[in-house]
């Protein structure tokens, strides 16, 4: 007999994992244009609808406090019910309402879209990351879920052209006064056309083998291994498959699958049937998890007030200081965070990932800090792009480390609790740039490589390595 996670092994890295690998990657491509958006629309709505910089930061930060609700109830839910319900209707919902808010007549209206349409990107991204990880075989796990965070990187770059031409093409069109004049609604509809788009392939994607398994739903385990092991090609030669959750507790029992000769043991199942959303966050702060929690809520905090913060303001700083065009250098910082991410395949699974997140969040921190100390053009376009290539290391690491550290019963809601804080963090630092930019923008850029720096101190306190460990159930 051979585990779930032997199993996997053999069937190996094939065509499935493929396919399953573009669809989140996705995902990953839409909350990337859709949290570079905002930096380029927001302009032309301050000016449209002569915002201050307390509704402006407002503006910036919504969608934030939608990804904390949506990061924490997307991620019991699930953990409860299933991954594919998250993953479908997580993307659906930001959609909707992103495509609703093109559409808005006043500050208000468009605040409560964009809350929503947070509410979808906070559930989504948790979801995504669990998903791909219970399919991946463990021999490059990071290089393969870290490949994720090149669409991002792709998405980031892509709303570099839609906004560009939504707003200095298109808008151009037609006369003043006319809402199609308005050339954020624009970015704003042809951005909802992607996520209607990678929502329909989503339909198509089986739920994780990992989840039914908790669930004691047997005969679904055996047949999505049975759709990955024709896809990949591979058999596993009549072999028997235990598949085995493990818990903390010493009482277990032995289940056999009646749709095949699997032997199955399992461990307490009755305790993940009946979990509720207190007892799951619970968990995460029983003896075995609570310090690194600790840590992983610093160090998400810190990444997110310290990256969101850098990639909200960079945009306007460039349009402050005018060099060149804000969207041309915003394109040159974006497309060095994609060569970067293309690098952190090659060595994510070769080094510790508490050691390479330390050393790659400090160096981003002190290129992050030094953008704020540059007094001329050329100076910030250097360091902003040295910053952008640097953090593309931790991003994947931490999304990477997250989810293998957590067991299969409470991976989700780890990753949506730790979101909680990354989307904390991601509302509060627009408003706090907005306010302090008008006096120059040392002090924010030296926060937030501060900031970082703190989160590079941490990841070394890190206790548990989880370079080419097994997952837990």
């Amino acid at each position: 007999t051979i585990t779930y996670d032997e199993a996997i092994n053999e069937l190996g890295f094939g065509l499935f994992q493929i396919l399953l690998m573009q669809v989140c990657g996705a995902g990953c491509l839409f909350d990337g244009i859709e949290l570079s958006l905002i930096s380029f629309v927001i302009p032309g709505i301050k000016q449209q609808w002569n915002l201050n910089a307390i509704e402006t930061g407002a503006l910036g930060s919504i969608v934030f406090f939608g990804m904390m609700f949506g990061a924490w109830f997307g991620g019991f839910l699930s953990d409860k019910f299933g991954r594919k319900l998250v993953f479908c209707s997580s993307i659906f919902i930001s959609s909707v309402f992103l495509l609703a808010s093109c559409f808005s007549v006043h500050l208000g209206m468009l605040i409560t879209l964009r809350f929503f349409v947070g509410v979808g990107l906070g559930a989504m991204v948790p979801c995504d990351f669990s998903l791909m990880l219970e399919f991946l075989p463990s021999k490059n796990r990071g290089a393969l879920l870290g490949l994720l965070q090149i669409y991002w990187s792709v998405g980031a770059a892509l709303e570099c052209l839609i906004s560009y031409l939504c707003i200095e093409v298109i808008s151009k069109q037609f006369e003043k006064g006319n809402l199609l004049n308005d050339g954020w609604r624009w970015c704003m509809f042809f951005s909802s056309i992607f996520g209607f788009l990678i929502f329909f392939l989503r339909l198509f994607v089986p739920e994780s083998p990992r989840f039914y398994l908790i669930k004691r739903n047997f005969e679904k385990v055996d047949q999505v291994i049975e759709k990955i092991s024709k896809l990949n090609r591979k058999s596993l030669n009549d072999k028997k498959v235990r598949l085995a959750t493990t818990t903390r507790t010493q009482s277990s029992m032995k289940l056999f699958s009646k749709s095949r000769d699997f032997q199955i043991e399992m461990t307490h199942q009755e305790e993940f049937k009946s979990l509720t959303i207190f007892n799951q966050f619970k968990m995460l702060f029983s003896k075995e998890f609570l310090f690194s929690t600790i840590l992983l809520f610093i160090i998400w905090f810190m990444l997110s007030y310290g990256g969101w913060g850098f990639n909200f303001l960079i945009p306007i700083v460039f349009e402050k200081i005018q060099h060149n065009n804000v969207y041309l250098n915003s394109f040159y910082v974006t497309s060095v965070g994609f060569i970067s991410n293309i690098l952190t395949l090659f060595i994510i699974d070769k080094m510790s990932r508490r050691t390479l997140m330390g050393i790659t969040f400090i160096f981003t921190g002190i290129f992050t800090a030094l953008v704020g100390v540059s007094n001329n053009p050329y100076s910030v376009l250097t360091f902003s792009m040295l910053a952008n290539f640097m953090s593309s290391f931790p991003w994947a690491l931490l999304y990477t480390y997250t989810p293998e550290f957590y067991p299969t019963s409470i991976r989700t809601t780890g990753m949506g609790a730790c979101s909680v804080f990354t989307r904390l963090a991601g509302a509060i630092t627009p408003m706090f740039g907005t306010l302090v930019l008008e006096s120059g923008y040392f002090i924010p850029f030296l926060t937030y490589g501060i900031a970082l720096i703190i989160a590079g101190i941490c990841s070394f306190l890190l206790r548990k390595e989880t370079l080419n460990s097994t997952l837990q159930d």
